[in-house]
């Protein structure tokens, strides 16, 4: 997704200052918003129109389902694809969504069947999934695993949402989207959850 080319400055500060104004309140709970069940609100980078600032939002996050876990952003990556998803010049995932396709954090809750990972492991999330059975990752060259084109629409695995805003369902670049103080990702074999790391690495 990196088109190459020098960062345009003036365009991805703001972006960046966006990304900063999120700040790290949160209160875990369980509540019914819209009929879904839903384990904490957050706040969240919200690009909801191109060439226009990132608002900062309120979300309802869905809990992790099946092969699924709940990180806390602790860090997320900025490069030219994000910029390039806030000018429209790369139109997926579609609008309104959560920008970010990479950064690390802390595993808060896994959906059943997950066994790789547990609450309090640090890992790092990454873009591309790996389901571990499709040609590409047969071929040990999961960065071109099939599934990365049902992640490009915004959804997870399923083709379902895990956020929504004032009651809309809201698309996650990627399937990470992590302009987000929490976000749920894949963890099915080797998911986008790519590297467990240490708490001290």
């Amino acid at each position: 997704m990196f088109l190459g080319g020098p960062i345009p400055r003036k365009g991805t500060r703001g972006l960046e200052r966006e990304c900063l104004r999120i700040t790290r309140r949160s209160g875990d709970h369980e509540e019914i918003s819209g009929g879904v069940k839903v384990i904490m609100k957050a706040k969240a980078a919200i690009l909801t129109e191109y060439q226009k600032p990132l608002a900062v939002d309120e979300i309802d996050l869905e809990q992790p389902k099946e092969k699924e876990v709940l990180v806390k952003m602790q860090a997320a990556g900025l490069c030219h694809s994000d910029y390039s998803v806030s000018q429209g010049i790369i139109r997926m995932p579609p609008l309104p969504c959560i920008p970010g396709h990479e950064g690390a954090g802390v595993v808060q809750e896994v959906g059943p069947c997950v066994t790789r990972v547990k609450p309090g492991d640090h890992v790092l999330i990454v873009w591309v999934p790996s389901c571990g059975k499709c040609y590409y990752c047969s071929k040990k060259q999961p960065y071109l695993c099939a599934e990365k084109d049902i992640t490009r629409a915004g959804t997870m695995l399923d083709g379902t949402y895990r956020v929504r805003c004032k009651g809309k369902n809201i698309h996650v670049m990627q399937g990470v989207g992590t302009f987000s103080e929490y976000t749920v990702v894949s963890c099915s074999d080797e998911g986008q959850l790519r590297f467990a790391i240490d708490a001290d690495g």
